[in-house]
């Protein structure tokens, strides 16, 4: 689906054949900046993506309230969607494995191997 005319704030969006590749740019998000994240993430959605990861390769810290917007993501995404975290630092990736994220995210060390991993996913889905 081409989502060209889609305007994000806080993200640029690649696709990668079925996958969304969506690039967080702020280094160190602040409240208004989760906040227009978040509705980056539901404009995705909207716009018809249902495998879609998360590339933090520029984040060097997340606070609760971007966690939230991760948990609020998978919320409105549709069955048999795929969510997939990557390019995290050490610290980040670790709070995300404290709090259980793995069990409703792939997570993933960088971009190919999470779009790997959604791929392989839809293809076990779909069979």
């Amino acid at each position: 689906m081409d989502r060209s005319g889609i305007q994000f704030a806080r993200l640029v969006v690649d696709q990668r054949g079925q996958v969304a590749v969506a690039r967080l740019l702020d280094r160190r998000p602040c409240a208004d900046e989760v906040a227009e994240i978040g509705g980056d993430f539901r404009r995705l959605v909207a716009s018809g993506v249902t495998s879609i990861v998360i590339d933090f390769g520029a984040v060097e810290f997340f606070n609760a309230d971007l966690r939230a917007q991760l948990v609020k993501l998978c919320r409105v995404l549709p069955p048999r969607s795929g969510l997939a975290v990557c390019s995290l630092n050490e610290d980040m990736r670790e709070q995300l494995l404290r709090v259980g994220f793995q069990q409703i995210m792939t997570i993933a060390p960088t971009v190919e191997e999470a779009v790997e991993a959604l791929n392989g996913e839809r293809r076990s889905g779909d069979a």
